[in-house]
């Protein structure tokens, strides 16, 4: 039943704004997996998506606890593979909503070494800032705030007979616009920004 949420089309994914899907890479060096909750997972994601939402878009409410779920699990090797989904708000949100979301992909997915692009990782079987164990694996978002169509985001690239998208160019056009994003100004964000480089409709 659990691999059932975390498949492709799944009801959940259907229903949300955004759908991120991940797979862990590694789980041994420097930090091992921590004993994941469901709850405590979707409650540090809580605090990381409203601290992007602070970062780049401070003229948005909060989000709160049951607008973030998570989903994961451990194969027989201990690695895990999980999936966030971001629910429907305010139709007035839909597209910020879209970009948060996948700025929220961005920090699990990241490889980027250099700069201060290093910084925004984060990892849910880890449970750190500043390093992340996995891959992104898909993001989808809705089509627009009332459709259950889906449409696909993608950065990064994807290399033949690997899971997951390598992201370590900061300066591939969509990845720039996020690090763009989270290293403005606090609050000098606008709605439209939402629409840049694929990030909204």
């Amino acid at each position: 039943m659990r691999w059932r949420v975390l498949e492709q089309g799944s009801a959940r994914e259907r229903e949300s704004t955004v759908c991120i899907r991940f797979t862990q890479v590694e789980n041994e060096g420097s930090y091992a997996n921590r004993q994941v909750v469901t709850k405590e997972v979707e409650a540090y994601v809580l605090v990381l998506i409203n601290l992007i939402r602070e970062q780049c878009f401070q003229q948005v409410e909060n989000f709160v606890p049951g607008d973030i779920r998570y989903q994961g699990l451990e194969d027989l090797q201990g690695k895990g593979r999980g999936m966030i989904t971001i629910n429907r708000r305010k139709v007035s949100l839909f597209e910020v909503d879209v970009a948060i979301g996948c700025l929220l992909g961005f920090h699990l997915g990241t490889g980027i070494q250099a700069h201060s692009g290093r910084a925004y990782k984060w990892c849910p079987f880890w449970g750190r800032m500043g390093a992340t164990s996995v891959r992104i694996t898909s993001i989808t978002r809705a089509n627009d705030y009332y459709s259950k169509l889906r449409v696909a985001v993608t950065f990064g690239t994807r290399a033949k007979g690997q899971e997951g998208w390598t992201v370590t160019n900061p300066k591939e056009k969509m990845v720039k616009r996020m690090l763009q994003l989270l290293q403005q100004r606090a609050g000098s964000g606008d709605a439209c920004i939402a629409q840049d480089a694929g990030l909204g409709a």
